[in-house]
């Protein structure tokens, strides 16, 4: 697996309906961590019907793609179950907290997100 790096992401915080409003372009990535949060990765945010929406860059992440023997490395790991796509897993692996996103694209790798602080520990761990 290769290391993560960090990653430019899109925090985005609206009422459930706006977001489910809202029309992503093609090849970002809107990873719906809570009814109210989508976690934006790929590139600029489009408009959100909430005028009282938060859109704000987020500069605390890094990112690595998954390959499917990276994906089943990881799940030896961790204690949670893997979601449908599109979905967000959370938990832990080796005592890091990981999300691993999974886009509706099946073509896509799913994404493994990490703290960018916390990502030194990850490659240690996974050289």
């Amino acid at each position: 697996m290769r290391a993560p790096e960090p990653i430019e992401v899109v925090r985005i915080v609206a009422t459930p309906a706006a977001l489910d409003a809202t029309d992503w372009p093609d090849g970002l990535i809107a990873a719906r961590i809570a009814q109210d949060e989508i976690l934006l990765l790929g590139g600029p945010p489009p408009e959100v019907p909430d005028p009282h929406a938060l859109v704000e860059d987020d500069h605390g992440f890094s990112a690595v793609g998954l390959s499917t023997a990276d994906l089943e490395d990881v799940a030896k790991l961790c204690a949670w179950e893997y979601p449908k796509r599109p979905g967000v897993a959370q938990g832990a692996v080796l005592g890091i907290p990981v999300r691993i996103v999974f886009p509706s694209d099946r073509s896509r790798d799913p994404i493994l997100l990490v703290s960018t602080t916390l990502a030194a520990g990850f490659r240690e761990e996974f050289p």
